[in-house]
């Protein structure tokens, strides 16, 4: 598993745990750090992945997820 899998992985089954449909964006605001409704239902800042690619482009983080994860 990627590294980015790593930091995702308790927030994708946090996410389907709740039957909330997963997409790239979702998973995307989750690896930058955005804050929306949903990660603060899941608390999503607690977890260890949250921001920790808060210094790269949203654009850029959303292919490198793409490349390396199956939704």
């Amino acid at each position: 598993m990627s590294q980015v899998g790593q930091w995702s992985q308790s927030f994708t089954h946090a996410v389907k745990a709740l039957n909330v449909e997963l997409t790239a964006e979702t998973v995307t605001r989750f690896l930058c750090g955005i804050s929306t409704p949903l990660m603060t239902k899941v608390k999503a800042s607690k977890m260890e992945g949250f921001g920790k690619l808060a210094q790269y482009p949203f654009e850029d983080v959303k292919k490198l997820y793409e490349k390396t994860s199956l939704l």
